[in-house]
């Protein structure tokens, strides 16, 4: 199991008209790639819809969302635009990057100030029983999933 971000339309998403870095290397180096779900089945196997299906879904979906945040007397919010071909972005963070996010959010959460770097091998956030402010660690996480 790995952490991949994916940064496009959600039509390109969701038509799975992507790659994940770990996909893209290995098809630039000579490896197969497959994808499974927590089943164990092949991704591949999934029913899906077109490509014009997904985004006549997708396009629905946002128009209902702009519809409902809409404000009266206010002009209407622009559609974001959505097909299958826009550029997108994709990569997958370590865990470095993972614990500074989780660093991020507790300084923000208890109002302290984010330091400017964090050491290689992960930092993971505890909070000190004292006063509740986050602190360093040198410890590996344990996640609950």
């Amino acid at each position: 199991m790995g952490l991949d971000i994916y940064a496009g339309t959600l039509t390109r998403y969701y038509s799975h008209n992507w790659k994940t870095v770990v996909q893209q290397w290995a098809e630039e180096n000579g490896y197969a790639f497959n994808r499974i779900t927590p089943d164990g089945e092949a991704a591949d196997n999934e029913e899906e819809m077109s490509p014009a299906e997904v985004q006549a879904a997708v396009e629905n979906w946002r128009d209902q969302i702009l519809s409902a945040i809409s404000q009266p007397g206010q002009p209407p919010y622009t559609p974001w635009p959505e097909d299958n071909e826009k550029p997108y972005y994709t990569d997958k963070p370590d865990w470095d990057a993972f614990g500074a996010m989780l660093l991020v959010a507790a300084c923000h959460t208890y109002g302290e100030p984010v330091p400017p770097t964090v050491e290689k091998d992960w930092a993971l956030v505890t909070l000190s029983a004292k006063d509740r402010s986050p602190r360093l660690t040198r410890a590996k996480p344990v996640l609950p999933f």
